[in-house]
């Protein structure tokens, strides 16, 4: 029930080993598609929200919605 009201972003590459990160590129990117998504929406980003069953950041990871491998 966490995908309805959301959404999810997603860097190709395998970053699970100490030393291996995205690009500063890459996390730029990110970070101004977050940006303006949260404009549109005239949301807070550092802000939390009610979201489905309890307060949540507004961005958060994949990992601290449910138990998963993804970082």
């Amino acid at each position: 029930s966490y995908n309805y009201g959301s959404m999810g972003i997603s860097m190709m590459g395998n970053f699970e080993n100490p030393g291996e990160v995205p690009s500063a590129p890459a996390l730029t990117a990110v970070e101004k598609l977050i940006g303006w998504r949260a404009a549109q929406l005239n949301i807070d980003p550092l802000g939390s929200s009610f979201f489905v069953d309890k307060n949540m950041l507004n961005v958060v990871a994949h990992r601290d919605v449910g138990s998963t491998a993804c970082n």
